[in-house]
């Protein structure tokens, strides 16, 4: 999965392991206490700013791990951070991922060049026919 998503991620957004959420979530609630206990599994930020984008999570199958991952869902839901299941197998494709992830992506500060994945920067035209108009 971390492959995966590594090939999917422009070059501006770092994948993070296992960080916990009381690592960039400011929760003054009684749940906040709940907070170092869970982990996204992989968390996308931006790498200049580290500001969070969304989270991966594994979709797991049994009981007691789809507690866990319902709590997370719902923590997500209350601070407004984007969380994206996979099931844990090795047949997702690059497409879905993308399918999934651009969307939110293309909402967030850090926009990705469709054809090569990299970071695209916001240009004002100097000379020229375009001059003065942004690109």
């Amino acid at each position: 999965m971390l492959v995966l998503l590594g090939k999917v991620a422009p070059k501006g957004v770092w994948v993070l392991l296992q960080v916990p959420l009381f690592e960039f979530v400011q929760n003054d609630t009684a749940e906040s206490s709940n907070l170092t206990a869970i982990r996204g599994h992989y968390l996308l930020c931006d790498a200049t700013t580290l500001a969070a984008i969304c989270a991966v999570q594994h979709r797991d199958t049994g009981a007691a791990e789809r507690q866990g991952v319902d709590h997370v869902k719902r923590v997500f839901v209350d601070i407004g951070l984007p969380l994206l299941e996979f099931p844990v197998n090795k047949n997702i494709s690059e497409h879905q991922m993308r399918h999934q992830l651009d969307p939110i992506l293309a909402t967030s500060d850090v926009k990705a060049c469709p054809s090569c994945r990299g970071p695209m920067t916001i240009r004002k035209a100097n000379k020229g026919k375009r001059f003065g108009s942004i690109s």
